[in-house]
């Protein structure tokens, strides 16, 4: 979650939810009579014109929310209520009901007091997303450019200059190396590594790499950049290439875990769970270290509230988006959980 501005004074905290996770975590904070504000749109129907429906038109309002559930058919947060304000005035009708949307990547702020429960669930869905979301480099024969991209922004970290001449064909292979290896140490703690450039520089890392360096290859993805200046990392962001990494990384994980909970029954360990009645069961005895849930189930009233239990308990979750591979396997197990300790034998 990216908490963007908070007025104490006012106490209005605007929010934009990064994930599907988020979704969870404000549906918990989400209350009754909590106002709701963000861009919407409402039917408009102009005076004498024919037909029902109306034209559409974008707005930004306030509602005061008097249902709140997940849709039926999408991920989002639907927020139903009367409307307070709205601009523009005359497309928004003050004390009609409107239904608010709230998705990934939408802004949205609560016009609430919040409890010392309401921030504790805001501070654990902050940290979940404050690391850093991908390491970037850009790359030639004369230099490389790193950045980090975290949540509230790009962050330019360092410039690692190649110093070899090939005139001298045995210094330029040393000099090459050496800034092979200052460029793999510099990166190798980071979790999502996106390398690219203009030349073959960005080839001739990735076969050293995988000679001096292979686990470092698992977590790299290459790409084409025009340049290896700070240019050559904003061409990437405009291109969409970190969203796809992004996602591709996420898939990695649900892979991840859905291995671990098939090798863990398969050698009959007993620490890992599925289906409703014995997640519940190892929910409730505070053995679950990590909750498995495919976003189809964020909706559910049961679910959600099991959710909360094993979050309160220490469990992690994780909601698995339902069309990718791993999220097709989950439904098929319903819930799924990996447990801390084995509570049947």
């Amino acid at each position: 979650m990216k908490i963007v501005h908070v007025n104490e004074v006012e106490h209005v905290i605007k929010l934009e939810p990064q994930c599907p996770e988020d979704l969870w975590y404000l549906h918990k904070i989400l209350e009754p009579g909590d106002g709701v504000e963000g861009v919407s749109f409402r039917r408009f129907k102009i005076e004498g014109t024919e037909g029902e429906s109306g034209e559409k038109k974008k707005v930004h309002v306030l509602v005061q929310a008097e249902q709140i559930e997940f849709a039926e058919n999408a991920l989002k947060l639907r927020v139903t209520g009367k409307i307070l304000s709205g601009t523009p005035e005359e497309f928004v009708a003050k004390g009609a009901y409107h239904t608010l949307d709230i998705e990934i990547h939408e802004r949205v702020s609560l016009h609430k007091i919040l409890s010392v429960y309401h921030w504790s669930i805001l501070q654990e869905a902050k940290a979940k997303s404050q690391h850093v979301k991908a390491f970037l480099v850009v790359m030639d024969e004369h230099q490389a450019t790193l950045a980090e991209l975290q949540l509230q922004g790009l962050r330019f970290v360092a410039e690692i200059q190649f110093r070899g001449t090939k005139k001298d064909p045995k210094a330029f292979e040393e000099a090459q190396k050496s800034y092979f290896s200052e460029l793999a140490k510099t990166i190798e703690a980071h979790e999502k590594i996106i390398i690219a450039g203009p030349g073959f520089a960005k080839d001739n890392f990735k076969k050293y790499a995988e000679e001096k360096h292979p686990a470092l290859l698992k977590k790299t993805s290459f790409e084409y950049a025009s340049s290896a200046e700070k240019t050559g990392v904003y061409e990437l962001l405009k291109r969409g290439v970190i969203e796809k990494a992004m996602g591709e990384q996420r898939l990695a994980k649900e892979f991840e875990l859905m291995e671990k909970f098939k090798a863990s029954v398969g050698r009959e360990d007993h620490l890992a769970v599925y289906g409703f009645a014995d997640v519940q069961e190892a929910v409730q005895a505070g053995a679950v270290s990590e909750l498995m849930v495919s976003e189809s189930l964020m909706k559910d009233k049961t679910a959600q509230h099991l959710m909360e239990t094993a979050r309160k308990l220490g469990a992690e979750l994780h909601v698995f988006e339902s069309e990718s591979q791993p999220g097709g396997e989950l439904k098929g197990f319903g819930l799924v959980a990996l447990l801390r300790y084995a509570i049947w034998k």
